[in-house]
């Protein structure tokens, strides 16, 4: 059986268990009383809920959830989303800004059942009825409870400093059995269908205002069938517009007149009015937490002194991914479980609105009507082309997941951008494929959708036609990649001859281009096809022939998409350009940036980078970098050449393989020259929240160094073949590392192993372990070149981005780097021919400031073991790129006693971008 249909069926029975909807529990009403505490920021809430069984049979427990003990704790599933955000803010907040829920009483029916409630999660609850409850009866819930309010800065939801107050998810719910019992992870997904309140609200201050998507009845009287209420007491203006019968509230804009909010709000829900219909809820409440929870990730995150778009066209689309979004939210359907059904059809319309009221608008804004900016192929990228673009970001990184995936296991990038964007992509090709139905088919279903449950069965059903079933399926279940590459082009006569070969043997639609003049004179679409094919079009003399001209379907490589017809020495013009561009598919780019470095030998050096890569990641990289170092005044320079494969599977994720050759000063005059041919094969964890894996990397080096004396020595030529296992698991609270390095060369054999072990305590102090043990195998070395080494490592491989490597005194012989034996202090007789055994312990006091201590055993060739130790204040500016350590205590007494005392202070101190912004992306992919 192909791999192909095993896909297909396995998508098919999924969608099928998805399409069995069990009986409900139904929410009949909701009549809820809320007292506001201004002191204690508390609410105390009396709710009394009427529940029928839907049942077909008698119900003997019922599962409520109350999202606002989320708060409860840092435990909880909610505590753990945002960790895995790289967010530290709630972890390490103290128990009166945290929120939770304190239960009074719990009556069924005017009994007593307290006792009969309890806790699967922290915001789960399982309550056994003391009597069955038959199918079709229905009974009387009445609870009291206490709601200590979190800080709003966690989620939005609770009191800020303003003591304004946002309440969303904050009452007993009981879960239709057709739902999981999910906890809260902020990732709005209440399961609820749409039901009666009735909310009093008392004691909340006069001197705010009451807003809510439910009708305001009577003074802080509220009332409405709504499917989620958000009620907002707030001292910060809010305006509200109408539309037909629906009307909107959202925070006021004083950046646009009111006519011209008024114009773009009516334009927004007219648009959606005419491809969703009106809104299912009289009112639509958009908070400003909703404004900082589901961002437009992209445009609207630039400041307006450099936003390129305009004030106008921000706000805009800003409000129409809110709208959109709550048209989406106003579904029943399990968002968590199938969150491309409701994500993909909001990025849908947008991606429609777009394409209506600003067809031609550059993704660079006013920035393309620059005479520089058009000399770039960015400037002519459309606005809706982000969508593709912003998909093979993680795709070309292999860190997308497939659209099918529960909300709650998506990276946040690919569940603010790659789910979407990909799912609406999607959309687009089946609307390419039946123009005349498919907004139309939308639009029923989003009625369906309101009006009862739906799943994605429903959608294959009311939505996707049978010749489109097999291709959007996998689209949707599968992280399957699209490539199709056009190998050449055959004329014949009047008639020439597209080779098409689909490289992944995927379904996709397809349609072929056919430019003259910058022009399109052909457009054409093709069946689909599973394997290479033959496609014939009449001669037109085209300049360029191929397809996927305005990327409308996510092609995971689209340079090799177009070709000239005839001979041509390359199959596209050359095109030269400075710094990093779009890729231009009827171009073969090389790009060329400046380029800056240092070292104390060099001076400053500066250069050019010659490579192919553009914005986006290539699977094949190269980067020449010619170069001239102004103190020594020669050329310096390196080249890379490397390559990428990435695999289905996550064991292994990826193989990379490739050469490095550098040529750089290590000493004044002096010249070293590293060769280096690596492989590396890269695992991971499929759960890609969790930032853990391990690595095998096999790497030669062969080293030549113009020699530092009259007379050759073995610390000029050599070539060390390296075998390491290195081991990661990393989040923000607690990191481990572990790394295995086996090294053979002619003259020595060595095995090392190191590990560390950092984390955050309760109180915010950070404490860090590390462990280095390393071992000779043999040794027939004459100096301790390649010694391990107690405080400052030779690095005889020029693998530490050392700025003065041959210094023996001065600021650059005072640089630290993490290897070997870690130790801070210097010492004379520092180096291991033998085994080193190393400990390094760091000990958080306040904020940036740490105590180290380090000990270590040192043994040397036909030598007594001797034992080494240290302390010292470290101050952690830029862990791992700006740190100070100064030396206190050592095996030679008080260092700040001695004399030069400022010459034994170290530094981390690096230049390294590519790292800073590594970690700053931490928790995003």
């Amino acid at each position: 059986m192909s791999k192909q249909i095993k896909h297909i069926i396995a998508g098919l029975w999924f969608l099928s268990c998805l399409g069995v909807v069990q009986g409900q529990i139904l929410v009949k009403n909701h009549q809820i009383t809320i007292v506001n505490d201004t002191v204690t920021h508390t609410l105390d809430i009396t709710q009394q809920t009427v529940i029928e069984n839907k049942n077909h049979k008698a119900v003997t427990q019922l599962i409520l959830l109350n999202w606002a003990n989320a708060y409860a704790n840092k435990h909880t599933g909610l505590a753990q989303a945002i960790i895995e955000n790289y967010n530290l803010n709630f972890h390490f907040a103290n128990r009166k800004n945290r929120g939770e829920v304190q239960l009074k009483t719990v009556r069924v029916d005017g009994i007593d059942v307290l006792h009969k409630l309890h806790h699967l999660k922290a915001d789960v609850y399982q309550l056994t009825l003391a009597k069955a409850l038959q199918a079709g009866d229905s009974i009387a819930l009445k609870i009291k409870y206490v709601i200590k309010l979190p800080n709003a800065k966690f989620t939005g939801f609770g009191i800020d400093k303003q003591a304004n107050i946002l309440l969303k998810n904050f009452y007993f719910q009981p879960v239709p059995y057709s739902y999981q019992t999910y906890s809260d992870k902020n990732i709005d997904n209440y399961p609820v269908f749409p039901t009666h309140f009735q909310i009093r609200l008392q004691n909340f201050p006069k001197d705010k205002q009451v807003y809510s998507n439910l009708d305001l009845v009577a003074v802080q009287q509220l009332s409405g069938k709504v499917k989620h209420p958000v009620i907002l007491v707030t001292s910060r203006p809010y305006e509200s517009y109408k539309f037909e019968k629906t009307e909107l509230i959202l925070p006021k804009n004083h950046t646009l007149t009111d006519i011209d909010r008024t114009l773009l709000i009516h334009k927004i829900l007219k648009f959606l009015k005419q491809k969703a219909g009106k809104f299912p809820e009289k009112k639509m409440l958009i908070s400003a937490a909703d404004f900082k929870n589901h961002k437009v990730y992209g445009f609207d995150l630039l400041p307006n002194i450099l936003n390129p778009y305009g004030r106008s066209f921000v706000w805009e689309f800003s409000v129409l991914h809110q709208i959109a979004f709550k048209y989406t939210l106003a579904m029943q359907t399990d968002r968590r479980l199938t969150p491309w059904l409701q994500d993909g059809l909001a990025a849908y319309w947008e991606y429609e609105y777009l394409n209506r009221f600003y067809p031609g608008m550059p993704l660079m804004g006013k920035l393309s009507q620059y005479k520089l900016a058009r000399f770039f192929y960015a400037s002519q990228v459309k606005m809706s082309e982000k969508y593709p673009w912003l998909y093979l970001n993680v795709a070309r990184i292999n860190k997308d997941q497939a659209l099918r995936t529960t909300l709650d296991s998506l990276t946040n990038y690919n569940r603010n951008v790659t789910m979407p964007y990909k799912t609406a992509l999607g959309f687009k090709m089946l609307r390419d494929r039946q123009p005349d139905n498919f907004d139309k088919n939308i639009k029923g279903f989003y009625r369906q959708a309101i009006a009862k449950q739906v799943t994605p069965t429903d959608f294959f059903k009311n939505i996707v036609a049978k010749k489109d079933a097999k291709w959007f399926n996998a689209y949707i279940n599968t992280r399957e990649k699209y490539d199709y590459k056009l190998q050449k082009i055959i004329t014949k006569n009047d008639s020439i001859y597209l080779k098409i070969k689909n490289k992944n043997h995927n379904l996709l639609p397809l349609t072929l281009y056919g430019i003259k003049d910058d022009s399109i004179i052909l457009q054409k679409s093709v069946a689909l096809f599973k394997n290479d094919t033959l496609i014939g079009l009449k001669n037109r003399h085209y300049d360029f022939a191929g397809f996927n001209y305005f990327n409308d379907y996510p092609e995971y490589q689209f340079n090799n998409n177009y070709k000239r017809p005839g001979f041509h020495l390359l199959n596209k013009p050359l095109q030269i350009r400075p710094f990093q561009d779009f890729d231009n598919p009827l171009r073969t780019q090389v790009f060329v940036n400046p380029f800056f470095e240092y070292n104390y030998y060099d001076g400053i050096i500066a250069g050019t980078q010659i490579f192919n890569e553009s914005l986006l990641f290539n699977h094949f990289k190269y980067v020449i970098t010619p170069s001239y170092g102004f103190k020594s005044r020669t050329l310096t320079g390196s080249i890379s050449l490397n390559n990428i494969q990435y695999f289905k599977s996550d064991k292994p994720f990826a193989l990379a393989y490739g050469f490095g050759f550098k040529y750089f000063h290590y000493n004044h005059d002096l010249v070293y020259r590293r060769y280096n041919p690596h492989i590396e094969l890269k695992f991971r964890d499929p759960y890609l929240r969790n930032r853990k894996g391990y690595n095998l990397a096999l790497q030669y080096m062969y080293i030549d160094k113009d020699p530092l004396g009259a007379k050759p020595d073995e610390t000029e030529q050599y070539g060390v073949l390296d075998l390491r296992l290195s081991r990661y698991r990393v989040n923000v609270i607690k990191d481990f590392f572990y790394k295995a390095d086996m090294q053979f060369a002619k003259r020595f054999g060595k095995l090392s192993l190191m590990l560390r072990y950092r984390f955050l305590s309760d109180k915010n102090r950070q404490w860090d372990f590390r462990i280095f043990a390393g071992k000779f195998l043999y040794n027939r070395t004459q100096t301790d070149y390649f010694s391990f080494a107690l405080d400052r490592p030779t690095d005889y491989l020029f693998q530490y981005h050392y700025y003065g490597r041959s210094e023996s005194s001065g600021i650059f012989h005072q640089q630290f780097i993490w290897a070997e034996g870690g130790f801070k202090s210097f010492f004379d007789d520092q180096f291991a021919n033998d085994y080193l055994i190393s400990n390094n312990v760091n000990i958080g006091i306040w904020r940036w400031f740490n105590l180290y201590g380090d000990w270590a055993w040192l043994k040397r060739n036909r030598q007594p073991l001797r034992f080494y130790y240290d302390s010292g204040l470290r101050i952690n500016l830029v862990q791992d790129y700006f740190e100070i350590f100064f030396p206190l205590y050592s095996k030679h007494g008080w260092e700040t006693a001695k004399p030069h005392y400022a010459s034994k202070i170290r530094m981390v101190f690096t230049m390294d971008i590519n790292g800073l912004f590594k970690m700053i992306k931490r928790g995003w992919y």
